[in-house]
């Protein structure tokens, strides 16, 4: 910012340029979701079907952490720590160059409102315990398959890419019936 400030302060005719460049443009901001529409997800949405059930988890890591999908898709499962009040989780952001501290959320449990953070965690880790016991330890995202006709669905031993990460949000919003699930983007949940 300061440079487009400096850059225009010494050539006028650059920021005239920018100005008249810009001019027509329709910015297309993400949309969020909102709170009950967490809940209704995370309610209505399937832990029997291993492909819904993993974008589950992410949004409940994305929503109580506010995390970049980035980070999601870094996270170890040494990273989440079961305690009395729910998961803590420790994660290092992605864009902090100079100073790599970690940081603390806590995946909440709510034993009084209709949706438990923690359950769906707790749903999540025993699924991939049940489908894939001798997985990596590195990685807390799996793939997770379509439940097929047969009702079976299954953990696959292969890690959750940054790209489906960041389309969960499309997906939920698809689920949903929401208008333009394209625009909810890896910033949805944030």
């Amino acid at each position: 910012m300061i440079c487009c400030f400096y850059l225009t302060q010494r050539w006028p005719e650059l920021g005239q340029y920018l100005k008249h460049c810009c001019k027509g443009e329709d910015v297309k901001k993400a949309c969020t979701f909102t709170g009950a529409q967490i809940g209704e997800f995370l309610l209505n949405a399937s832990n029997i079907d291993r492909w819904i059930l993993v974008r589950k988890a992410i949004c409940v890591f994305a929503v109580c952490g506010g995390n970049r999908m980035d980070e999601l898709r870094r996270m170890k499962p040494t990273d989440v720590v079961a305690v009395p009040e729910g998961y803590n989780v420790t994660f290092s952001h992605a864009k902090q160059q100079q100073h790599k501290k970690e940081h603390t959320f806590l995946i909440p449990r709510n034993k009084e409102g209709p949706v438990c953070f923690a359950s769906v965690i707790q749903a999540y880790f025993e699924a991939l315990n049940k489908d894939l016991p001798e997985r990596k330890q590195d990685i807390l995202f799996f793939t997770g398959q379509k439940q097929k006709k047969s009702g079976v669905s299954r953990f696959l031993d292969q890690p959750i890419g940054v790209n489906t990460i960041s389309d969960t949000g499309k997906v939920i919003a698809k689920f949903l019936g929401l208008e333009s699930p394209e625009r909810y983007t890896g910033h949805c949940f944030r």
